[in-house]
C-alpha cells in the first residue's frame, strides 16, 4: 500500500431538526481486506459492541433509535440513530453546536449545510478519513463557523423558535382548577 493513500472512509451525516435535536447515519466504507476482517469480528456479529462504542465514544448525549444495515456488494455499513441535544440553544434565538476541535477544516455546501474533513495517518502507513456534514433546519439562518472560550471551533445559528397557541400542560391544568372549583361548589351546595 502507497503511503498517503486513503483505505478507510467514515462519513457522519447530521440532519439538525428545529428543536437542536439530529438524526445521524454513520457509513464506513472499507477496501476488500478490511471487510473480511470487519465481518470477522465481534462489532459485526454482535451490533449491542457497537452501539455501546458509540455510546462511549458520545456520552455526553442522549442516543436513541439505534438502526444498522450493510451493504456487502459496497463494503459498506451504516449505523443510523438519533441525538437529543445536537444543538444547544443559548437564547434569544441562538442555537451552537461544538466541534470539539480547535482547527477543524470546514467547507461550506450551501446556507445551511457544512462539511468538516479530518484525515489521520493509520499505523500501517494508511489515512482514515473522517467526513461529517451538517444540515440545518431550512428556517436556520447566519450559519457561521466561531470559537467558544477555550478556542474550540463551533457551529453557530438563528432559530425562530416556534410560537404555538396555548401549551397542551397550561390547558389541562386550567380544565382541572375548572373542575376542582366546580367540585368545590358542588359540595357545598348539597344539603348535609
Amino acid at each position: 500500500m502507497a503511503y498517503g493513500q486513503t483505505n478507510f472512509t467514515q462519513t457522519l451525516t447530521y440532519h439538525v431538526d428545529d428543536k437542536g435535536s439530529a438524526a445521524v447515519e454513520m457509513t464506513q466504507k472499507m477496501n476488500a481486506q478490511q471487510w473480511q476482517a470487519f465481518k470477522a469480528s465481534v462489532n459485526a456479529s454482535n451490533m449491542a459492541v457497537k452501539k455501546r462504542d458509540i455510546e462511549r465514544m458520545l456520552p455526553m448525549l442522549v442516543l436513541r433509535n439505534f438502526k444498522y444495515s450493510e451493504d456487502e456488494m459496497e463494503r459498506t455499513s451504516k449505523f443510523t440513530f438519533d441525538v437529543d441535544g445536537f444543538a444547544e440553544y443559548t437564547g434569544d434565538n441562538k442555537w451552537t453546536i461544538k466541534l470539539e476541535s480547535k482547527k477543524p477544516q470546514i467547507e461550506k455546501l450551501s446556507d445551511n449545510a457544512y462539511m468538516l474533513t479530518s484525515t489521520m495517518a493509520t499505523i500501517d502507513g494508511g489515512v482514515f478519513q473522517q467526513i461529517h456534514k451538517v444540515y440545518f433546519p431550512s428556517k436556520a439562518s447566519s450559519v457561521e463557523v466561531n470559537k467558544d472560550a477555550f478556542g474550540m471551533a463551533k457551529l453557530d445559528y438563528n432559530l425562530k423558535s416556534e410560537k404555538g397557541g396555548v401549551p397542551l400542560m397550561l390547558i389541562g391544568g386550567g380544565i382541572l382548577t375548572l373542575a376542582g372549583a366546580g367540585l368545590f361548589f358542588v359540595q357545598k351546595k348539597k344539603p348535609s
